[in-house]
């Protein structure tokens, strides 16, 4: 209802705190928020969990990538930008890596919602150039148009990302897939954190920031 707000819970830290394990990542909570215009911090005054996605953290294998829908959150919408539905998506892709065996694919499929979202939707379809679907083993994708470029007609286009067919395929799939059966998607075997890291990059070049998903590093 209010976006992304900054709030500050006083007293947290003390013994017996009302806040205690309530406001940690990935707690989806229902607050009471002390709210003035002319503070840039408001005050949390009350906070009860509504879900604490206990699934999920105690997987390491899918911890990361829910913790890492956050960090890109926090990156990329503006504070006190308010929009339900985004919210209401975000708790359906929350709910999915619970239950999906491939965790990171929802990731995925979340950055391609997110550079939606933000105003630049890739196409994955056909060449920018011939029109024609990338048909040799890999294409070559354009950070900066966001487009593919088959390997004829990629002479001379800037700032090319070269992709497998396999991984431009399951990104043509992803797109058109409906986010709440998500959980269901059949992934081939794959690894997705290539398309994970040219997510990241088409993002870092078209808000012209230098995002860095910290989570990701529990991966390794």
């Amino acid at each position: 209802e209010y976006g992304i707000i900054k709030v500050i819970a006083r007293g947290e830290f003390r013994k017996n705190s009302a806040f205690a394990g309530k406001i940690e990542s990935l707690n989806r909570i229902e607050t009471v928020i002390n709210s003035r215009s002319s503070r840039s911090l408001q005050i949390l005054t009350e906070a009860n969990i509504i879900d604490s996605f206990n699934e999920i953290r105690l997987d390491l294998d899918r911890l990361p990538y829910a913790l890492a829908i956050l960090e890109l959150i926090r990156q990329t919408i503006r504070e006190e930008h308010p929009d339900k539905v985004f919210y209401n998506f975000i708790i359906i892709l929350l709910e999915a890596i619970q239950v999906s065996r491939n965790p990171a694919t929802i990731l995925t499929f979340f950055m391609l919602k997110l550079v939606s979202f933000l105003g630049f939707k890739p196409n994955f379809a056909q060449c920018q150039v011939c029109k024609k679907p990338p048909s040799l083993e890999h294409a070559f994708f354009s950070l900066e148009n966001g487009t593919i470029y088959c390997k004829d007609c990629a002479e001379g286009a800037a700032i090319l990302r070269k992709i497998g067919l396999k991984d431009l395929n399951m990104l043509k799939q992803l797109q058109k897939y409906p986010h709440r059966k998500i959980g269901d998607f059949k992934q081939n075997d794959l690894p997705a954190q290539y398309n994970i890291n040219l997510m990241i990059d088409y993002l870092n070049f078209h808000t012209e920031q230098n995002i860095i998903v910290k989570s990701l590093s529990m991966l390794i």
